[in-house]
């Protein structure tokens, strides 16, 4: 016998079954997830944010080699540290046997066969200020600079490896006393950046600033370009591009190099309201849209997407802090990055999707499809799903393409963009069918109506599970195989 069973009202569907007989008899739970292997873990307590930074220079799509930490009062750097080949020395010892030398050599041989690699330790990067919270750090293509953002101020930092630690700092910009008069600790309390060199920050008082890198005489400096002051204390930001280039025309797609897109909106959440506000960045943040998160309604008709933007905030359902939004990502999901089984090669569509994330204090995960036509932007197919009861926080990362084979059946696992979202259980949301942006259907009555994405929330199930649950080596990777099911 089976039976679907939920926590939380609306959260992810599970299967009970009742197997066995008698003594041997066990219930099992099924429910859709993904499995990751975790490669290396250690234990630090403390941590408030992390960002991972690529190596300075022209290659900014290679692995990534700092992993920068933000505490309380400070921030720390993790970095890839090649192993350097030490010579052995030879000890001289009467009693070594032949067959003690013979186990030294067969060491030497493994050792030599398993690669170089590297090990992760503490290090600094000169210019980056490791006595404050650092509320954002990442690589920008201006300039090939890292970027840190602090409650106290911006910094542009060579990544060349410079090691003098004025030589190394490029540019910084720190709230003045007109814009804000309260202690300088505290200014900046939320920012967000991209690959392309823009920059939005939010000051205590809701003020929104807006920030893009330029060359001058060679060198990557900060340039403030916009500026508005939002009616209330601004809660989460996000800058992430749609890589699909929505919203931008076609001289400014033609000008970003190796895909790194500009953004052309700015997804912006406030305190004690429930709303996200779009705001353009080629407009001096004028409000182009505003969504009213407690919308119950799911629509795909252009007239009633058009009644999202009302500014009525009464119709906010389940009130209190739980609907406002934490954590926002603006992303385009790709079909292509759910895995697929076939015999001989895993045909997989290309569909692309601009999807709005809302991640709320209350656990819910709320997202709209966004669409860009004829200069209005709109939303549509609105979906809501329970991850817990922790607050969301929402990751952008790129799935690589694997594959895997039984012998009968080959699964493949195309790349794509998908999403984590963190909280008390750790959903990974990737895109699997439905139409993309440019579907549409005309009904009979004019309306337009566009094709609804098919999301799908998986859960994160790590293989060290398994081997907790008492299986090691292979028997945990195929218990922790035989857990996980894939759409």
């Amino acid at each position: 016998p089976t039976a679907h069973s939920g926590t939380g009202g609306r959260s992810q569907s599970q299967i009970i079954t009742a197997s066995g007989t008698s003594k041997d008899g066990t219930l099992r739970f099924v429910r859709n997830g993904i499995g990751m292997n975790p490669y290396a873990s250690v234990e630090i307590y403390g941590i408030k944010g992390m960002w991972s930074l690529k190596k300075g220079g022209d290659d900014l799509k290679g692995n990534d080699v700092f992993l920068v930490q933000s505490f309380v009062g400070q921030t720390r750097i993790l970095g890839v540290v090649e192993e350097e080949e030490e010579e052995e020395e030879e000890e001289e010892m009467e009693d070594v046997s032949q067959e003690q030398e013979d186990m030294s050599e067969d060491e030497s041989e493994d050792e030599s066969e398993g690669g170089g690699g590297g090990t992760l330790e503490e290090v600094t990067i000169p210019g980056f200020d490791s006595t404050t919270s650092t509320l954002y750090a990442g690589n920008v293509s201006v300039g090939h600079a890292y970027l840190q953002i602090t409650k106290r101020e911006i910094r542009l930092v060579h990544s060349g490896g410079v090691d003098d630690e004025e030589e190394a700092l490029l540019d910084t910009w720190s709230p003045t006393p007109q814009e804000h008069m309260d202690s300088m600790e505290s200014m900046i309390t939320v920012a967000s950046a991209n690959l392309s060199g823009q920059i939005v920050i939010a000051l205590r008082g809701g003020t929104l600033l807006h920030f893009v890198v330029v060359m001058e005489d060679g060198i990557p400096k900060l340039k403030l370009v916009g500026q508005k002051v939002m009616e209330r204390e601004i809660s989460c930001i996000d800058l992430h591009p749609f890589s699909s280039g929505l919203g931008l025309d076609n001289n400014v797609m033609e000008d970003d190099s190796m895909n790194f897109r500009r953004s052309a909106v700015v997804a912006v959440g406030l305190w004690d309201d429930f709303t996200v506000r779009l705001l353009s960045l080629s407009s001096s943040l004028n409000e182009v849209l505003r969504i009213n998160l407690g919308t119950s309604s799911s629509t795909t008709d252009v007239e009633e997407m058009e009644e999202v933007k009302t500014e009525d905030e009464d119709t906010a359902e389940g009130g209190g802090h739980h609907m406002m939004a934490r954590s926002l990502c603006l992303v385009t999901l790709d079909s292509t990055s759910a895995s697929s089984s076939s015999t001989k090669n895993g045909g997989g569509g290309g569909t692309k999707v601009d999807m709005l994330l809302v991640g709320l204090g209350d656990g819910k995960l709320v997202s709209f499809a966004v669409v860009y036509t004829s200069g209005i932007w709109m939303v549509h197919s609105r979906k809501e799903v329970s991850l817990g009861t922790q607050g969301i926080h929402l990751i952008p990362f790129q799935n690589d393409a694997s594959s895997s084979s039984d012998g009968e059946k080959t699964t493949i696992a195309s790349s794509g963009t998908c999403v984590l979202a963190t909280g008390d259980r750790p959903t990974v949301v990737y895109l699997t069918g439905g139409g993309s942006n440019n579907n549409t259907v005309t009904k009979d009555d004019g309306t337009i109506q566009y094709a609804n994405p098919k999301l799908c929330y998986s859960n994160v199930s790590l293989a060290a599970d398994a081997e907790e649950s008492g299986g090691t080596g292979a028997a945990a990777a195929k218990a922790s195989q035989q857990n996980v099911a894939v759409n």
